[in-house]
């Protein structure tokens, strides 16, 4: 992991969940989509979010806000349409790394590896199963 992501440097934090929080949006994320995202347990809602920021889970979190800001970029490059782009975490896909599940199922249950995954595979060109 790069030092950008270290514990020393919590000014990340703040933009992160900034983008985050936008992307989350975008993709119409709910809180608990949003928690299992960033690795964090479910029923604390905005204030497990705003924990991040100060909490022991900041690096954690923060790399995986990396990845799905990549995800987001890479989706935005493949689709010139902004709701198509938006919309494909959430379509069901044939691709053998997603096994008929949606993107979003993958990156909620998948851990870091899940997120790395989808990422590398939109990265690579995106065999595009929609």
């Amino acid at each position: 992991m790069s030092s950008q992501f270290s514990e020393n440097n919590p000014r990340l934090a703040g933009p992160a969940l900034k983008a985050f929080s936008e992307i989350a949006q975008a993709w119409s994320l709910t809180t608990s989509e949003q928690l299992s995202i960033l690795g964090l347990a479910a029923g604390g809602g905005d204030v497990c979010l705003d924990a991040v920021a100060m909490g022991e889970r900041s690096t954690q979190a923060i790399q995986r806000i990396s990845y799905v800001i990549g995800i987001y970029r890479a989706l935005h490059t493949i689709f010139p349409n902004r709701l198509q782009a938006n919309a494909w975490v959430r379509q069901v896909n044939s691709g053998a790394l997603f096994k008929g599940e949606t993107a979003l199922a993958v990156m909620c249950s998948g851990g870091t590896d899940g997120l790395s995954s989808v990422r590398q595979y939109l990265e690579a060109g995106g065999m595009i199963d929609v």
